[in-house]
């Protein structure tokens, strides 16, 4: 165990935030309110035109002998989401299918528009009617007439390019996301009867009973479809909290149909090509290595290699592999070797992870982790087409958490192209939706730009360089930006840098970036919704260009990695870069930050992971601070700072449940000693905030994709505690809270972070609240430092309604003597000793 361990942060208080509501109306609200009769009659003509043509619709398909369709009628809407709440909707006869950009909303009415035109018939009454909802039609701005709409809003961007030219007998591998959610009410107050709690139990049981014959009359729909145009049921169906998803294979006429008249899809994409992710080169170099692994003590960390399986008799490795733990998930293979040519992927992986830094060619090496093999990736490094990722993944960790306990998982393993925009992916989601219900994490590659490409839709490396789009500027293109699932919310994404830069000194062969530089083959954030991703960078390698603008690898700029003797090869080579490579490096330190706090929530290794990152020093002082979190996100991570600390820095750590509109506040002592205003120390301090929530896929934003979101705040300069908790918490004691805000407002000088919370303050275009992973630092003066220096998790509602429903989170806090001219450690562990005992002789 370190001599300066990690210490516990002091938790001060637990309260009702102060958060605030809807905001007021739009200007285009306000003026369909002063226009009633205007807005009124067009929503009533375009629902009349909607209703009578999907009469015509349903009468059609009847005399067709073609399936009916699922109960519901589609209806594309906008409506005033400042001051509409989704949920109200369900009292307009609106099921919300999928939230889109700008208040657009896909839905399907199930009542026949009845209570929709109900709504706008009091509208149009105005004064005359005494119903407090005789308003609400001006918060829906229109109605969109027709069903013209559904590919663009349905399709994926690259099926609807091919929607003109479906060929109507061909057969087409498709991914459905059916939406499938019912309204629960919100929970009761905390004072409610034991009458009304058990109402809400009973609506509850109900919702869940709706949901369950919802989903199977939705499965027998799509089954109706499917057997009427010679399709088939790949894949089973995952399950989210509002909707499901499923692989399915149908002809084009099915397609076409089913887009157009299934009224609950709201996604609909082909599969895209799915791979390991390593840029292979033309060049190889051997290592001969004598190097003797010994086993890993039995207690050690468990990590699940999820890739293309592992030589698991190597040399290097075996010592490490739970053989009888290894199990194919490729319909194809049964065995779990890895078969990739030359060299294997999954092997390079896997040693990755245990020799992070390289294997040392002689001596004995302690093997630091078990490593678990699952194969998802065939032969050609492929993923089967036939297969849903996201169930494959279920699969996984159904098996290696479940039967073994492995709580660490590398994913060295993307799709070609960029995460799409719209809806988070069902690999991403079901990922996010794994790491809340299980003490897990995912740890995931970037995903890499190809060397060169046919198509013109996503270029690869020489394709930007021949059009004249250098490096790195190449690299903030949307084409570039991190695959899909790297855009996961509660995992660990892993992108790519430099080793030292190289020179030929025989040819006019460079490689493109500096020490510390962003590889030039690696994915860029930011990620989904603005997310900011990715979430740290290592060490993967580069290409040399010449003057042709040809790309290739040497020993110089590639790491040394083992690999698969099976077809020949030498045991150790440095012939491939990509974020294969610096994810399980990422692993390695997560596996040690396990070892040294074996009892802690994954969400802390995670926290602690981050808070240990650092920009690298080409990125310190550039001034594009936006274009550094693109490329490296938090920057670079160190075991050292991640699992232990010094005399000059201090690392403070807490885990907490906490429910929606809830806040809890931590407080740092400052030692009198850093306060002095005799001498001046420059202080770094860093924060760290890890939470995860239940998400739902068919809505769009953190807010709304999350069932409860959290962020954090600190108090300011010379801010007082009474002051910071009056803005934090919802006083209903203090009358004075309401102008305790006001001067914490106005009265005190904020820290300046480097980010910044909100979108005016700190980094422009990024906000730390869109992410589950918020880090953010700033280095000050010591004798700034107030006494004592607080910070607040809030937590805010997101869809889930049940107000009790907790989600977890791990907060972690560091201060740093960056000169290493002030011991820090031992002063702030005896200020906290002091108070922690005080607070028991209070008690």
């Amino acid at each position: 165990m370190s001599n300066f361990p990690h210490l516990p942060l002091p938790l001060k208080i637990v309260g009702p935030a102060y958060l605030r509501g809807f905001g007021s109306q739009s200007i285009r609200t306000i003026q369909n309110r002063q226009n009633r009769d205007q807005h009124g009659n067009g929503l009533k003509t375009s629902v009349q035109s909607n209703l009578q043509r999907w009469s015509e619709i349903k009468q059609e398909r009847e005399e067709a002998g073609l399936p009916a369709p699922p109960e519901g009628i589609p209806v594309f809407l906008q409506v005033d989401t400042k001051s509409l709440s989704l949920d109200t909707l369900r009292s307009f006869g609106i099921h919300v299918i999928s939230e889109n950009e700008d208040g657009y909303i896909v839905g399907a009415s199930v009542d026949n528009f009845t209570s929709l035109s109900t709504k706008i018939e009091r509208f149009l009454e105005g004064a005359e009617s005494s119903r407090q909802d005789r308003n609400q039609a001006a918060q829906l701005w229109q109605i969109i007439e027709g069903y013209s709409w559904r590919p663009e809003q349905v399709l994926s961007p690259d099926l609807l390019s091919k929607w003109g030219v479906i060929e109507l007998e061909e057969l087409y591998i498709l991914d459905l996301g059916i939406a499938c959610q019912i309204y629960v009410p919100e929970s009761p107050a905390d004072d409610a009867s034991e009458q009304t709690i058990q109402r809400r139990e009973r609506q509850i049981r109900e919702a869940e009973v709706k949901r369950d014959e919802l989903a199977m009359n939705l499965e027998d729909k799509l089954q109706e479809y499917l057997d009427q145009y010679e399709g088939e049921l790949l894949s089973g169906f995952i399950d989210f909290n509002d909707s499901f998803c499923c692989r399915i294979k149908i002809n084009g006429r099915g397609l076409k149909d089913l887009v157009l008249t299934y009224s609950y899809l709201f996604d609909v994409s082909e599969p895209n090509l799915l791979q390991g992710v390593p840029i292979s080169s033309g060049e190889s170099s051997r290592a001969n290595c004598e190097l003797v692994p010994l086993p890993p003590d039995p207690d050690s960390p468990k990590i699940c290699v999820i890739d293309s399986g592992i030589q698991e008799g190597h040399l290097l490795l075996s010592p490490a592999i739970v053989r009888e733990a290894s199990m194919s998930f490729v319909p194809t293979e049964i065995g779990t070797a890895d078969l990739v040519p030359d060299g294997g992927h999954g092997t390079r992986v896997a040693g990755a992870i245990l020799y992070p830094y390289g294997p040392s060619l002689d001596g004995e090496y302690k093997l630091p982790f078990w490593i678990f093999n699952a194969k998802i990736l065939d032969s050609s490094a492929s993923f089967p087409e036939t297969k849903m990722p996201a169930e494959v993944t279920n699969d996984v960790v159904e098996r290696y958490h479940g039967e073994y306990g492995v709580r660490l998982f590398n994913l060295s393993v993307a799709e070609r192209a960029p995460y799409r925009t719209k809806h988070m992916s069902p690999w991403a989601g079901e990922i996010d939706n794994l790491t809340f219900k299980k003490d897990i994490l995912f740890i995931i590659a970037a995903g890499n730009l190809s060397r060169a490409s046919n198509d013109s839709l996503l270029p690869g490396i020489q394709d930007y360089l021949t059009s004249g789009n250098i490096y790195p500027n190449y690299l903030l293109e949307d084409g570039c930006k991190i695959a899909n699932p790297a855009h996961s919310l509660n995992s660990i994404t892993v992108g790519s840098i430099c080793f030292e830069q190289f020179i030929e000194s025989s040819s006019d062969r460079r490689s493109f970036g500096n020490l510390g530089e962003l590889s030039s083959f690696s994915r860029t954030g930011l990620g989904i919704w603005d997310t900011l991703k990715p979430d740290v960078v290592e060490y993967g390698g580069d290409f040399l260009y010449d003057s042709s603008h040809n790309l290739s690898n040497c020993e110089e700029t590639s790491p040394l990695l083992v690999c698969s003797t099976l077809d020949g090869q030498s045991a150790l080579r440095k012939d491939k870069v990509g974020t294969s490579f610096t994810a399980p490096k990422v692993s390695y330190i997560l596996g040690e930050i396990q070892r040294v706090l074996p009892s802690y929530s994954a969400l802390l290794y995670r926290a602690l992971l981050v808070q240990s990152a650092q920009w690298p020093e080409v990125a310190e002082g550039a001034r594009e601070a936006l274009q550094n979190l693109r490329f490296y996100g938090y920057g670079i991570p160190d075991v050292e700072r991640a699992t232990r600390n010094t005399d000059y820095r201090v690392t403070l750590f807490a885990e907490n449940q906490i429910a929606a509109k809830e806040a809890y506040i931590y407080t740092v002592p400052v030692p009198e000693s850093l306060r002095n205003p005799a001498t001046n120390h420059r202080i770094r301090i860093e924060v760290t905030l890890s939470y995860k929530a239940l998400p739902r896929l068919t809505r769009r934003k953190i807010k709304s994709y999350l069932s409860t979101w959290l962020h954090w705040e600190s108090s300011k300069f010379d801010e007082p505690y009474s002051n910071f908790r009056a803005r934090i918490l919802r006083s209903l004691q203090e009358d004075s809270a309401e102008d305790q805000r006001a001067a914490s407002a106005s009265q005190f000088r904020s820290i300046p972070w480097v980010i910044g919370r909100q979108v005016n303050s700190g980094t422009s275009d990024v906000r730390l609240i869109n992410s589950t992973l918020q880090k953010d630092w700033t280095d000050v003066n010591s004798f700034e430092l107030p006494d004592e220096i607080s910070f607040a998790v809030v937590a805010h509602a997101g869809w889930q309604k049940d107000l009790k429903f907790k989600v977890p989170y791990a907060i972690v806090v560091s201060f740093t003597a960056l000169d290493e001219d002030l011991e820090i450690y031992d002063e702030i562990r005896q200020e906290i000793e002091i108070q922690q005992q005080i607070n028991v002789n209070e008690a």
